[in-house]
């Protein structure tokens, strides 16, 4: 186990705090879940010097987690608990309630849960008392947050039922189960689709090429079917597999003028490829 300052998939944004807080007590580790009760930017809001909270990582409803605060430094976002447990905001539509984490902030906290189980030794377990290790939400204990006599339900309640899963998440992650693709990863297998296949044409087709194009962009998607294991993503792969059998259809019911066919196979197959990342994206749960 190597204690670390930075969460290496995050996006530093350091406040001011990040240089005055107190060191954080790393003999133990908690980690707090909240809800913002908005979709907006907290950087700017903690860094204002009459705000005297912060918390060390915000994940919005879309990209990577942000780091605001070092980890080998207290973050005042947990009440009794800041001198040991790190903090993670998220976003919601305003009534954390009844808005629940989408399929990408239970990715991303989760990644983040096991990475701390393996460099801070969080127990990836449900915290059973305010000063026990592992994985809580703000309102679970009193002495987690002043305001819960006043009826705080922070992450809300939709949020609090979706905890199990993150922790269940962070769990299949350190046991080597299949890894959710990032946004990163799917960006990647539409760009291969691409460059497998359009960019073998650099000058572009020659006339009466739409047939070679075609039959080209069918090899390269029934090899990416036979290379990917994730279900989800096999299925929108087959989708594009169809398109395309779709555009062969459709150049075979055509007798005449090869030119013209070829000039309008190639926008139809240029939208169909690039529509792709969009599918992806779709299938990887982002908004």
């Amino acid at each position: 186990m190597t204690a670390t300052r930075k969460y290496p998939d995050a996006l530093w944004q350091p406040l001011p705090e990040d240089e005055t807080q107190p060191k954080r007590e790393r003999t133990r580790c908690t980690l707090i879940l909240h809800s913002q009760v908005g979709n907006y930017d907290l950087n700017p809001f903690f860094g204002r010097g009459s705000v005297v909270v912060e918390s060390h990582m915000q994940q919005k409803k879309t990209g990577k987690m942000e780091q605001m605060v070092g980890l080998d430094r207290t973050a005042d976002a947990n009440y009794r608990a800041n001198s040991w447990a790190i903090s993670v905001e998220t976003t919601d539509d305003g009534d954390p309630d009844t808005d629940p984490w989408n399929d990408h902030q239970i990715e991303e906290m989760a990644r983040f849960a096991a990475w701390l189980h393996e460099n801070e030794g969080l127990p990836l377990r449900a915290c059973s008392s305010w000063t026990d290790e592992g994985i809580g939400y703000h309102s679970q204990f009193d002495e987690w947050t002043a305001a819960k006599g006043i009826g705080k339900t922070c992450p809300g309640k939709a949020r609090i039922d979706q905890v199990p899963s993150v922790i269940a998440r962070a769990k299949a992650i350190v046991n080597g189960d299949e890894m959710a693709l990032t946004d990163s990863d799917l960006t990647k297998i539409a760009n291969a689709v691409w460059d497998r296949q359009l960019r073998r044409f650099p000058d572009g087709p020659d006339t009466n090429k739409a047939g070679v194009w075609l039959t080209s962009a069918q090899t390269g998607v029934n090899t990416l079917l036979s290379d990917v294991d994730n279900t989800e993503v096999k299925t929108a792969i087959a989708n594009l597999s169809k398109q395309v059998l779709n555009l062969q259809a459709a150049v075979a019911a055509i007798p005449t003028s090869p030119t013209a066919i070829d000039a309008v196979v190639l926008n139809a197959l240029q939208e169909a490829l690039s529509g792709i990342q969009g599918t992806f994206q779709v299938v990887g749960g982002t908004e």
